[in-house]
């Protein structure tokens, strides 16, 4: 046990400089093998006794303050180049962009814990403690299950981000309204400034287009910004908007 090294309850109260082995991975380095952590991150409990598979931090007569969970910390000097293999560099950068800003909490699911498969309806997540006493929130080993398709997974807005999602859906509509609906999009968006598309290659029920910021932007603004974007495609085509109407799908603005 390492209790001479400086402990932290809290992220933000970690000095900068000092990441975890899974944050520096992701900036392309990790800690030299036998570096001494330089601090940790712990979840502290109030006790009277230490229970098996807890440490002591502090004593204070017959109370004990002990942890479970603990989180080596290092500084950049203490850690040597990390190379990565191209799925794991390709997953970082996925969570990266789609999952760092979100909230870290909560999340959506369409994984069935039970059987493993996938679940007819989305349900929502919350951050859990494991059998070891860390939390499992929505960080990379999750987005890594995700990616890997392990796992079905959505994100729940925060405060920033570095995406946004048009959602052009088709279900039961007009193949022929969607179609229009798509190329509308495709020429004021696709291929220019971050934004492009992804679509099923086994059935195809819709078209996602996803716009990808180099740093996290306000949420709400972007949100706004792009509403009043799609609401000005039906003044540009009100005839399409009309047949959408008419074959009871949503229009562009919608």
């Amino acid at each position: 046990m390492k209790s001479w090294v400086p402990y932290y309850s809290l992220w933000s109260s970690v000095p900068d400089g000092l990441r975890s082995t899974g944050q520096w991975k992701m900036l392309g380095f990790i800690p030299r093998k036998g570096a001494i952590p330089s601090g940790r991150i712990v979840d502290p409990e109030i006790l009277g006794n230490l229970p098996p598979g807890y440490e002591l931090l502090e004593e204070h007569g017959v109370t004990k303050l002990v942890t479970k969970k603990t989180v080596y910390l290092y500084k950049q000097d203490q850690c040597v180049p990390y190379k990565a293999k191209p799925s794991t560099v390709a997953a970082m950068k996925y969570f990266e962009i789609f999952a760092k800003q979100m909230r870290r909490d909560e999340w959506i699911s369409k994984t069935d814990y039970r059987t493993k498969l996938e679940s007819p309806t989305w349900y929502r997540c919350k951050a859990y403690q494991s059998a070891k006493g860390f939390e499992i929130g929505l960080g990379y080993p999750k987005v890594k299950s995700h990616v890997d398709q392990k796992e079905i997974l959505g994100v729940i807005g925060h405060k920033k981000t570095r995406f946004v999602v048009i959602d052009l859906d088709l279900h039961n509509g007009s193949p022929e309204v969607f179609l229009s609906q798509a190329k509308v999009l495709l020429d004021l968006i696709h291929g220019k400034n971050g934004w492009h598309y992804q679509l099923s290659v086994e059935k195809l029920n819709g078209i996602q287009f996803f716009k990808v910021f180099g740093d996290p932007v306000c949420i709400l603004e972007i949100t706004r910004k792009l509403r009043d974007l799609l609401l000005s495609l039906n003044q540009k085509h009100p005839d399409l908007a009309i047949q959408a109407k008419q074959v009871g799908m949503k229009t562009l603005g919608n």
